[in-house]
């Protein structure tokens, strides 16, 4: 498994992902290898699979926010987002302190056109991490489908401010 992982560390999935199936053949109860797996085949694009994947991991360990924030994602790619938007919601519930989840919420709910849970989604993110300059890019997006401009250019001048800090 540490070969595997070194190379998905280094995006080489290549050769990741038939040394992961080595290992999750060998290991059938080990939920973390399965999402290892899984998250080589989600950056390679073979959702259905790491879907698969993902679901047997949380099956094995329901309780790790990450099984289901993969799951999410996953879903995501796939356009299927009421499942996207129930693994994220989870995910948050079991890690209530990861920004990236309620940012990949935010990202669902305003393709869902559900602006208000974007919003809050958003706020939660920006609240977590307010350095990451894509959390108020996307607040902003959000304002202005709401057409709340006056909301949407300050969004979008923090977002500024947070990619001139970061160099």
């Amino acid at each position: 498994r540490q070969m595997g992982n070194k190379f998905i560390k280094k995006s080489d999935n290549q050769k990741a992902i038939p040394l992961l199936k080595k290992v999750v053949r060998l290991n059938p109860d080990d939920a973390d290898s399965k999402y290892q797996l899984g998250s080589a085949l989600l950056a390679k694009g073979s959702y259905d699979e790491a879907i698969a994947l993902f679901e047997e991991a949380i099956r094995l360990d329901p309780d790790t926010h990450e099984y289901h924030f993969a799951l999410g994602v996953a879903y995501e790619q796939k356009e299927l987002f009421g499942k996207a938007i129930t693994s994220l919601q989870k995910a948050a519930e079991l890690n209530p302190d990861n920004p990236d989840v309620y940012y990949s919420l935010g990202v669902v709910f305003d393709i869902k056109e559900k602006y208000k849970e974007a919003v809050d989604s958003f706020k939660k993110a920006i609240e977590l991490n307010p350095k990451q300059a894509d959390y108020h890019q996307s607040l902003g997006f959000t304002y202005e489908s709401l057409d709340q401009h006056k909301e949407a250019v300050k969004c979008y001048k923090k977002a500024m401010f947070c990619k001139k800090s970061s160099f």
